[in-house]
C-alpha cells in the first residue's frame, strides 16, 4: 500500500500542483523521506525545475537545507540541472549557497561545471564563496577558468573572490593564474595579477606561471609575469 509520503512525492514528480496542495493541507510532512528513496519532495521539485511546487512546499514548512544521505541539497539539485527560477526561489527562502556534499561539491560548483551561467551568477549574488574547495581541492574559480577560459562567470567569480584566497592550489598544485596562462588568456592573467596573485608558486611538476607561459611561447604574457615578480 502506498504511503501518503510516497503519494506526495508522486504528485511532485508529475507536476500535479493541485494534488500536492491537497496533500499538504491534509498534513503530510514535506520533510519526510518516502520509503526506499533518498530524496525529499522539495529536492524532487528542485531537480525538475518546478518552482511553483517548490514554493508551495516551502510555504508549508519544507526545509530548503534538508540534505540526503550524500549531503546533496535542493539548491544543488536545482543548480545541477540549470533551473534558475527554482534556485532563485530556494535562495529567497534562505537556502545555504555554501553547503557542501560528501565530495565537497557546492551548488556554485555544480552550476559552473555544467555551464549554467545564470544560475551561477544568481548563487554568487546570494553570497556564495567562490574559494570553497572540494575534496580534490578545486573550487568554483579554478573550475570556471579550466572549463570556460573567460566569460562573465569568471569575471564575476573574481569580483567576489577574497584576494587572500587567490593562490589556492588544487590537487595538481595548479592556481587560477596557472590555468589562465594555460588558456593563453592575457587579459585574464593581467586581471589575476592585478589582484595580487603570486606568479612564483610551483605546481606538482615544479612549473610556475612563468615557466608555463614560456613553454607556450606567450611572450607578452611572460613579460607581464616577470614584471610582476
Amino acid at each position: 500500500m502506498i504511503t501518503v509520503e510516497e503519494e506526495l512525492m508522486s504528485a511532485v514528480s508529475e507536476g500535479d500542483k493541485e494534488r500536492v496542495g491537497q496533500l499538504l493541507l491534509e498534513g503530510v510532512d514535506p520533510n519526510v523521506f518516502p520509503p526506499m528513496t533518498d530524496s525529499t519532495p522539495l529536492m524532487e521539485a528542485s531537480r525538475g525545475g518546478n518552482f511553483e511546487i517548490a514554493r508551495l512546499l516551502l510555504d508549508n514548512g519544507a526545509n530548503p537545507n534538508l540534505a540526503n544521505s550524500e549531503n546533496w541539497t535542493p539548491l544543488m539539485a536545482a543548480a545541477n540541472n540549470g533551473h534558475l527560477g527554482t534556485a532563485d526561489t530556494l535562495l529567497g527562502r534562505k537556502a545555504d549557497p555554501d553547503k557542501q556534499d560528501d565530495s565537497g561539491w557546492s551548488a556554485l560548483m555544480a552550476a559552473v561545471f555544467k555551464r549554467y551561467n545564470g544560475v551561477a551568477l544568481r548563487i554568487l549574488t546570494a553570497g556564495a564563496k567562490p574559494h570553497i574547495q572540494d575534496k580534490n581541492k578545486t573550487n568554483a574559480l579554478l573550475l570556471a577558468i579550466k572549463i570556460h577560459g573567460t566569460d562573465t562567470v569568471v569575471e564575476a567569480l573574481l569580483d567576489h573572490m577574497d584576494p587572500s584566497y587567490l593562490d589556492i592550489q588544487d590537487s595538481y598544485g595548479e592556481t587560477a593564474l596557472m590555468y589562465a596562462c594555460k588558456k593563453k588568456n592575457l587579459k585574464l592573467v593581467k586581471k589575476i595579477l592585478s589582484m595580487g596573485a603570486n606568479s612564483t608558486i610551483s605546481n606538482n611538476n615544479g612549473d610556475t606561471a612563468v615557466t608555463i607561459a614560456n613553454e607556450l611561447g606567450q611572450e607578452q604574457m611572460l613579460q607581464e609575469l616577470l614584471h610582476r615578480q
